[in-house]
């Protein structure tokens, strides 16, 4: 019983991950995420049908500078770019952290998104 009861946990759950992400969108995905002493290091996927630009980044709620920003900051569909985000505090072994990436879809008409990704300093 408890073998059956664990199995059917878990497809339970993987479908209900397999809805969600679908539900909740996967347009931007963080694929890898680091620190140094000074600054963190996020590569972004772009998995939809059109280009979108990245228009700010904040960590735990207090905006952060990134790289690159402006026209550099566009993340052409299908492709992924590595962004160094600077935030007020420099990063602490152990500490976690809420990063949110604002970003605009460039679509007709154009449509804003944001990301929501937490990460344990390294």
């Amino acid at each position: 019983y408890f073998i059956w009861f664990r199995s059917f946990q878990a497809q339970t759950q993987g479908a209900v991950q397999d809805e969600a992400s679908g539900a909740l969108g996967t347009q931007i995905q963080v694929l890898n995420i680091t620190n140094d002493k000074t600054d963190y290091y996020i590569v972004l996927r772009n998995a939809m049908t059109n280009d979108v630009n990245v228009t700010g980044a904040s960590i735990g709620g207090e905006t952060a500078t990134y790289e690159p920003s402006g026209a550099a900051a566009s993340i052409p569909k299908t492709t992924s770019k590595t962004f160094k985000i600077t935030g007020v505090e420099a990063p602490t072994r152990g500490t976690t952290r809420t990063f949110t990436i604002t970003y605009t879809i460039n679509s007709s008409p154009a449509t804003t998104g944001a990301l929501v990704h937490t990460y344990t300093d390294a």
